[in-house]
Parts: C-alpha cells; sequence; structure tokens
C-alpha cells in the first residue's frame, strides 16, 4: 500500500502527503471538531489491501453503493495483469488508522475511490464511496469526509472529472467542492442553484470537472 500519512513514518511505499482533515464527533460535548486521518493508495498486489476492500464491499453493501464494484475491479486488476494493462487505474482510501498500514482495518476505513489517471496532472473518478453510516446516522462518528477525500485527491491533480447521477444532493456536494459541469460543446459552466434546478429536469447522468485555478 502506498502511505499518505507522515513523514516521520518509514515505508517502502511512496509518502504523497499530510493527512486529509475531517470532522470528528466528540460525544462528550456534543460537537464536530477537526480531526487528521490518513490517505492511502490501495496496493492492488496486496492481498491484505484486496481483503480489506472485499471487508467493506460485503458490509458497506447493505444499502445501494459503489464499494462493491471498487472491490470487484481492484480485485480484477490483481489476478488479470491485462486488465490495466496501461496501469491507469488508481484506487485510494482515507482511514482513520494510524499505523501498521501493512495490515489495513477495514472497520476503520472511512471512503474509498476508483480513478483513472488520464495523465500525471489529470485523473478521471469513476467512483467514490463514503462509509454509509458517516452519511445516515445522526450523529455520524465522522462527518465532511467525501470533502476531505476530494481535497486530498486535489493535491495532486490539476484537473478532476466524473460522470455524476442526477440527484440535488449528489450535485450540491460537488458544486460545494468547486465542481462546474460541461456539455459535448465542452463548455465549461458554474453548478449554481438554476443550474442544478434545470439539469434535474433532465434525463441520464452529468458530465462535471474540477480544475485547480
Amino acid at each position: 500500500m502506498k502511505i499518505n500519512f507522515t513523514p516521520s513514518v518509514n515505508f517502502t511505499a511512496i509518502l504523497k502527503d499530510y493527512s486529509p482533515v475531517v470532522k470528528k464527533y466528540d460525544k462528550d460535548i456534543g460537537i464536530y471538531n477537526d480531526e487528521k486521518v490518513s490517505f492511502v493508495e490501495i496496493d492492488t498486489s496486496n492481498k491484505n489491501d484486496i481483503k480489506a476492500l472485499r471487508d467493506i464491499a460485503f458490509e458497506w453493501c447493505r444499502g445501494d453503493t459503489y464499494a462493491g464494484q471498487i472491490y470487484d475491479d481492484a480485485r480484477q486488476k490483481s489476478i488479470n495483469r491485462y486488465y490495466d494493462y496501461e496501469n491507469k487505474l488508481r484506487f485510494y482510501a482515507i482511514t482513520s488508522q494510524k499505523d501498521d498500514f501493512d495490515n489495513l482495518d477495514y472497520k476503520k476505513i472511512l471512503a474509498v475511490c476508483k480513478s483513472e489517471e488520464k495523465s500525471s496532472e489529470k485523473m478521471y473518478l469513476n467512483y467514490l464511496q463514503v462509509k454509509p453510516s458517516c452519511i445516515y446516522e445522526r450523529p455520524s462518528n465522522y462527518k465532511m469526509v467525501g470533502t476531505g477525500f476530494l481535497d486530498s485527491l486535489k493535491k495532486y491533480y490539476d484537473e478532476i472529472t466524473l460522470t455524476s447521477l442526477k440527484l440535488k444532493k449528489v450535485l450540491k456536494f460537488y458544486k460545494n467542492n468547486g465542481f462546474m459541469f460541461y456539455k459535448d460543446s465542452y463548455e465549461i459552466k458554474p453548478l449554481d442553484e438554476n443550474a442544478i434546478s434545470d439539469i434535474l429536469k433532465g434525463k441520464g447522468r452529468l458530465r462535471l470537472i474540477w480544475r485547480k485555478v
């Protein structure tokens, strides 16, 4: 696994950055505080990493999630060298785990994604899945997990594209994280309230883009 945590940790994997920040609930005083978590790249050649993805796929798939698809694709890459012959697929996670990353604890994973690296500056985000309890439980142990995940990706890429479902809460999430939308003409437009209202009247999916300013 490629580890992105602190410079004091000595692993053979590539260190990319410090920890992203999410919000953790303090039950004693009933408020959320900033909490540093670990941003890691899943190593598809590591059986422990694949097992962790398998375990969250089973646990998170009680609802409608992308975790199962992420696990299936990572597993295919691990067993079939031709599945990603150009080596463009990347699998990332953020976790509350602070050490022993060779033994990834699936219970501490807060979000996971599959992406495709178009170049060293551009990536396509295939799937991003936040742990369901972080979304649906009230109060949840963690929040702002999706934003923390995107903030980490933005440090490595100048452009992130994705295809989004036309759901109001999903579009607002990406709007709040600086994404815009574009059509076949590649004319990029702001994802404001009027645009969201018009978009929701249509069908299918929507192409979104974030670019570093």
